[in-house]
């Protein structure tokens, strides 16, 4: 007979804006009430989220720091309002952004 894999709860609280679950054999999981989460991409040009400032762009204005400076932030009530670039606009700054070279420090 396989053991099964579930976790037996013991008992819950909320504290400091998490849920804290206590579970058999003193396995403790703290999970963020509040947690919002943001895709790897973004969902304009499908470049990487890759720093705090696309994070922060991505929770007001669903798109990367690139795309909002490009073309939300010049017509943000449109965007508001879903708007968004055309298909052959998004292959251009793919593009675009693609022919920057690519420096490593590998120190």
């Amino acid at each position: 007979m396989s053991k099964s894999c579930e976790l037996n709860l013991i008992n819950s609280e909320y504290k400091d804006g998490e849920k804290i679950s206590y579970y058999e054999d003193e396995i403790i999981v703290k999970e963020p009430i509040n947690l919002k989460i943001i895709p790897v991409c973004c969902d304009v040009c499908e470049f990487a989220i890759s720093n705090i400032i696309d994070i922060q762009r991505y929770h007001e204005y669903q798109c990367c720091s690139e795309c909002l400076t490009l073309w939300a932030e010049p017509d943000r009530e449109r965007w508001k309002k879903g708007w968004r670039p055309t298909e052959r606009q998004i292959i251009k700054e793919r593009k675009r952004r693609n022919s920057f070279p690519l420096f490593l420090d590998l120190k």
